[in-house]
């Protein structure tokens, strides 16, 4: 519903009550019912300054009053709650009943500026419900257990006030423009089995069904508990919302140590549309959510962008999240431009791209690589289809008009939206999607139903626009996977990590974080990108043991075969990084080591992780010297146009090589070779030595033919010359020694004799 319509339906059922509001109970009558059930009998009914009760709310009278169906003349006196539209808690079968009550209380409060408080208890509800713009408070929220009922032995208990998502009869939502942006570098596929885990990729999550094989794609049928779209001011406190697993709560299958499955049918707890300065205080979202537990979106709903509100300055202070994600930050994606005309435009192809042909739906905005926000003009599209070329699948938009994206070089599915910033979490926790059984739910023991996507936890963040997410608190039990950022600026983190899951299958700290797409040639076709990700602190507790990998808080599964390449690595950007701690940790002896460091720093290509075991090193950085002779340096220090290189000896097990990087060509400067073939050590610019040297293999000097040392522009006078410095006359046979740095300066036999003087 667009917010000019919710608003004036809110005003028009609130009107009476502004009207009625100086009204007081001057007589002091109250008269008393039974029940609600005897109020609505009596017809609720009320005289001038009568207040009337059912024993648990009050009403006073309000002639002409609407608002509450079943009681026309009456509205709510005192605190509004939803017990006033006759919602009924711990009742399964009032699910249906309760969803259009509980938003005619919504539309009612809107209208009228005030609060509505949710009763004790657990409100099944068979619909979403509208909480935009909305100030909710609930009675509280009890613990939730992020370990399953297999480890904890503990059972899931009601929260004070609870909406229990019954996953029927819902209307269905979509959204469009939202997709795993596997087709532009964001999705992994590991190269070898993760122990205990079913084969799968590593995505974002979709909002998109997978049924594009040939053209348009359609948007998913999401079950949503609770959507807050549009507007400002939204704040809801004190209340958890939790996917139904049977019984009087919604909490069975939760409790039940041999489930095995996913329970539920719900896709997202709360959903925010848009909807700026959005406040969420000690709310919980939690159980086995498809997608997401909280969802913040920076998309308008039907597209025409009339109405939408950016979801800048959300914060999220004491919250709970578990799902597929518990937490998503999403924005429209962003498609690299692999060819175009003035009709048509050709991108990367995906089963579950986000092109539609929806009314509305079907038009697209130029705009920049990487994490800019500048967009261009919007164009609409009347074809989808897939087409190859070159071997490539492609997604051709076609039926453009004056199509040119002039100094821009990807699209994104929208004319407008983006702008997700300030989103700040405050003391908030995060979890993954475990079985009741402890397994996860891409676990291969949990046969029933694992799930297809292997990124099972934690937290996403992706979208076109999107900045500046503040994310501290803690990440416990998040399944496989604890962040997953592919297209965003300016992240922050400030994390506590508790990351293996009861069952030890997940080894469950791994971050996926994508490259800028300037800075890296990995990626085929990448789009978005990162920059300025700081990560202020992050520690392993005690109940990460020693199957959990270590090396992804600044690492990434390894490379797929269609993302290889020379190019540089996938955490190019601005990093701060404090060195995460274990607080207790298990040696394969069996002996306890406490605060032992992880990295402080750990980068590069290769196997995942550290198979489970943390190095000791306080600095681990890995090239690639696995791809033969596509060899990328393990360290790289620069300034301006020059480097200094560290290299593996890609030709011998055991060696380093130094080069420097001159006018675009790499020089060796040292190379050490730790086996008996050829010298031990070779510098390439002299050696300079201030106390003894010993050589048992001997001491060798660089072969220069006499022509090459005569010629005072060739590199042997022009760079590196130095006074004392020795090479090998290999046209003369004899050693010959600087006698300066200049390039004119002779060459001298030992004795001090002038040899070649160059010219």
């Amino acid at each position: 519903m667009g917010n000019k319509r919710r608003i004036f339906m809110g005003l028009a059922l609130a009107a009476p009550a502004l009207a009625a509001r100086a009204q007081t109970a001057a007589s002091g009558a109250l008269r008393a019912f039974p029940s609600r059930a005897a109020l609505v009998a009596q017809g609720g009914q009320a005289g001038p300054g009568e207040l009337l009760t059912d024993g648990r709310v009050s009403y006073r009278a309000a002639p002409g009053a609407g608002a509450i169906p079943d009681l026309a003349g009456l509205l709510p006196f005192g605190a509004v709650s939803a017990l006033h539209w006759g919602v009924v808690p711990d009742d399964r079968a009032a699910a249906a009943e309760n969803a259009r009550r509980l938003n005619l209380a919504a539309e009612y409060c809107r209208g009228a500026g005030t609060a509505l408080h949710l009763p004790a208890g657990s409100l099944f509800i068979a619909d979403r419900l509208d909480f935009g713009g909305l100030h909710v408070l609930g009675r509280g929220v009890g613990q939730v257990l992020h370990t399953p009922v297999y480890f904890s032995r503990r059972a899931q208990h009601p929260a004070p006030s609870q909406i229990v998502m019954t996953g029927t009869d819902f209307t269905p939502l979509r959204l469009h423009g939202i997709s795993s942006m596997k087709a532009c570098g964001a999705a992994r596929r590991p190269e070898a089995r993760r122990e205990g885990l079913a084969d799968a990729s590593w995505e974002l999550v979709s909002l998109m069904n997978a049924d594009a094989t040939t053209g348009a794609a359609t948007p998913a049928d999401l079950v949503v508990g609770i959507v807050v779209e549009g507007g400002s001011g939204a704040r809801l406190e004190g209340f958890r919302v939790v996917a139904d697993s049977g019984g009087p709560h919604g909490l069975d299958g939760y409790n039940d140590r041999t489930a095995n499955r996913i329970i539920g049918g719900c896709d997202i707890g709360i959903l925010q549309i848009g909807a700026a300065n959005t406040t969420l205080v000690d709310v919980q979202t939690v159980g086995h959510f498809r997608r997401y537990g909280y969802l913040n979106v920076a998309i308008d709903a039907d597209g025409d962008y009339s109405d939408y509100t950016a979801p800048y300055a959300t914060t999220l202070i004491r919250c709970d999240f578990q799902g597929m994600r518990g937490f998503g930050l999403r924005g429209p994606d962003k498609f690299v431009i692999l060819d175009w005309t003035p009709d048509s435009v050709d991108l990367p192809w995906a089963d579950d791209h986000p092109f539609t042909l929806d009314p509305g739906h079907n038009r697209i905005r130029v705009t920049q690589k990487g994490t800019g926000t500048v967009g261009g003009r919007h164009y609409a599209y009347s074809g989808v289809a897939k087409v190859t070329v070159s071997g490539e699948a492609r997604i051709r938009l076609s039926g453009l008009s004056g199509f040119d994206p002039g100094r821009f070089a990807a699209v994104v599915p929208t004319v407008a939206g983006g702008g997700n910033s300030h989103i700040v979490l405050r003391d908030c926790q995060i979890g993954g999607l475990t079985v009741p059984s402890g397994h996860l739910a891409n676990d291969r023991s949990a046969v029933a139903n694992p799930i297809v996507n292997g990124a099972i936890g934690g937290f996403e963040i992706s979208g076109w626009r999107c900045a500046e997410p503040d994310i501290q608190g803690r990440l416990q039990h998040s399944g496989t996977v604890a962040g997953f950022i592919h297209d965003c600026r300016e992240v922050t983190l400030d994390l506590l990590c508790e990351a293996d899951p009861a069952r030890g299958h997940g080894r469950g700290m791994t971050w996926i974080v994508s490259p800028q797409h300037n800075q890296n040639r990995h990626a085929a076709h990448p789009a978005g990108g990162n920059r300025w990700l700081e990560w202020r602190y992050g520690m392993i507790t005690e109940r990460s043991s020693n199957n959990v990998d270590y090396a992804p808080f600044m690492d990434f599964l390894p490379r797929p075969e269609a993302l290889a390449g020379t190019g540089r690595g996938w955490f190019e950007g601005y990093w701060a990084l404090r060195s995460p701690h274990i607080r207790f940790y298990t040696r394969k002896d069996g002996t306890d080591a406490n605060y032992l460091p992880v990295p402080a720093l750990a980068v590069g290509p290769g196997g995942e992780g550290f198979r489970g075991r943390p190095p000791e090193d306080p600095l681990h950085i890995r090239g690639g010297t696995d791809r033969g002779t596509a060899v990328s340096a393990a360290l790289t220090l620069s300034e301006r146009d020059r480097s200094l290189r560290l290299f593996l000896d890609a030709a011998r097990e055991r060696g380093l090589v130094l080069r420097e990087e001159r006018d675009g060509a790499l020089w060796d400067v040292l190379r050490s070779v730790l086996d008996a073939q050829g010298p031990a050590l070779r510098v390439g610019g002299g050696l300079q030595v201030a106390g003894t040297l010993q050589a048992e293999g001997g001491l060798g000097f660089p072969p220069v033919p006499a022509e090459a040392l005569a010629d005072a522009a060739h590199a042997v006078n022009a760079m590196g010359k130095s006074a004392g410095k020795a090479v090998f006359d290999s046209s003369n046979g004899r050693c010959l020694v600087a006698s300066g740095s200049a390039p004119e300066a002779p060459w001298n036999l030992f004795d001090g004799t002038p040899a070649v003087r160059p010219a």
